[in-house]
């Protein structure tokens, strides 16, 4: 078996003082307390980070979801801070206590992303001047940086012994989805109240965003939420922990199925017959069939009832078509970090500015190498997790198959709301996966499929 929790086990206070920071939080922004006050809590969580990772990581796991990085006034949130705190604290205590899990693909992946990336930055800043860097920087930090920061973080506090983090990730994002819900069933009257600043405006109200003005983006949440969340019924050995966790995958299913998203639903379809899968090889199959049935006239519906409009995919493809004029244009470093919100125009994309396309985005962005390390790092790390004998980590596995096939159509790794937890979930599986293969058990022996990595 894994080693014991108590030789595993990260000791500490760390997720007791982190939670008490998120609850000191909430209180204050429900108060509408002064902007300095809250200033004064950013410095003190960022103290605590530095010295505790995994406060750090809680305190992420829960605000993440109900934090933008930056608000439509321009004031820069907690989250930036929090990241950037998570990710000195991993370098220091590495440092300090050398140790480190043995390096895995999508780990390797990562930090080249991360350091890819940043210097897709450094060339905006060059090609476009100071600004145009700081802009990048400023996408950078909560986009794609903040998303491989935190999945290395959670990698290692996981591989340490301590995953409850992503448990309450996915009970934040549980509560989130809730939230979402009955305030498109009250008009509003969540966005109205004290605890209004959880939500935000949808921009179309014809389709449920809740938590985020961009309905595809909020579906790719509730994705990872529901995801975890069924894997949570298959684990969990308590009958109250199993009832909670069906109750969030019905929550979180219905706040999914009101964004009308059609990369949310056959992301969901994919990642739902991938866990089955993993859990009941047989029944996998017969999920496949029963989710063509269903998932096909869906689509009919989307695309008649809903009469979604053909210049939206048009858009679309344009934009996707647009980014690969930019790669060729720039084989080799790309056009800079954040260049096609910029430059869309010039590459044939008049109206979309945004190419639509994670991945796709990697190639014209950043050029051919980061491109390559994006595509390589959304198959490498499905593969790994689920092939892990946790189901945790297998459920993780499910839950980044099914976020980044929704990113080939839409460009979900913009916001900080569904980075942090999302990326931190699938960095805690990342963890377990690493911890398991430490083992010199048989493979299944480490973790029984039943019975979910001690968190304490």
């Amino acid at each position: 078996m894994i080693e014991r929790a108590r030789t595993l086990a990260v000791p500490g206070t760390g997720f007791a003082i982190g939670l008490a920071m998120v609850g000191a939080y909430v209180v204050l922004r429900t108060l509408a307390v002064p902007e300095s006050v809250l200033l004064a809590w950013i410095a003190v969580a960022a103290m605590l980070t530095l010295v505790s990772p995994l406060a750090g990581l809680t305190m992420l796991a829960a605000l993440g979801p109900f934090t933008e990085a930056q608000t439509a006034d321009g004031r820069v949130t907690a989250v930036p801070y929090l990241l950037a705190a998570t990710g000195l604290s991993l370098v220091i205590h590495v440092a300090r206590t050398r140790a480190l899990p043995r390096l895995s693909v999508p780990m390797i992946l990562a930090a080249a992303l991360l350091v890819g990336t940043a210097a897709g930055v450094a060339v905006s800043a060059v090609l476009y001047g100071s600004a145009r860097g700081a802009d990048a920087f400023q996408l950078w930090v909560p986009g794609i940086g903040g998303a491989m920061t935190v999945l290395l973080a959670a990698t290692w506090v996981a591989w340490r012994g301590d995953i409850r983090p992503m448990f309450v990730a996915v009970a934040a994002i549980s509560v989130g989805a809730l939230l979402s819900v009955l305030n498109a069933i009250a008009n509003d009257a969540v966005l109205d109240s004290p605890i209004g600043w959880l939500l935000r405006f949808d921009i179309d109200p014809r389709r449920l965003g809740g938590l985020l003005p961009v309905p595809n983006t909020a579906a790719a949440l509730f994705l990872v939420g529901l995801i975890m969340s069924l894997t949570i019924v298959f684990v969990s050995r308590s009958r109250g922990v199993r009832v909670a966790a069906l109750a969030a995958v019905v929550i979180q299913g219905v706040a999914l199925f009101f964004t009308f998203s059609r990369s949310g639903y056959l992301a969901l379809g994919f990642a739902v017959v991938l866990l089955i899968w993993r859990r009941w090889p047989r029944l996998g199959w017969k999920t496949l069939v029963i989710g063509l049935a269903v998932g096909i006239p869906v689509f009919v519906w989307l695309w008649l009832l809903r009469d979604v409009p053909a210049a939206a995919d048009q858009n679309r493809f344009t934009a996707w078509q647009a980014t690969a004029q930019m790669w060729l244009a720039n084989p080799i470093l790309g056009a800079g970090f954040r260049s096609f919100e910029w430059l869309h125009a010039d590459y044939g994309s008049p109206i979309i500015d945004a190419p639509h396309n994670e991945w796709l985005r990697l190639f014209g962005e950043e050029g051919t190498l980061v491109g390559i390390l994006g595509v390589a790092f959304a198959l490498a790390t499905p593969i790994v997790l689920l092939r892990c004998s946790n189901l945790l980590a297998a459920g993780a596995g499910a839950a980044a198959a099914g976020l980044f096939l929704s990113a080939t159509f839409n460009n979900p790794f913009l916001n900080s709301q569904l980075n942090v937890p999302a990326f931190l979930i699938i960095g805690m599986g990342l963890g377990i996966a690493a911890a398991v293969s430490a083992s010199r058990d048989p493979p299944g022996a480490a973790l029984d499929a039943d019975q979910p990595v001690s968190a304490t």
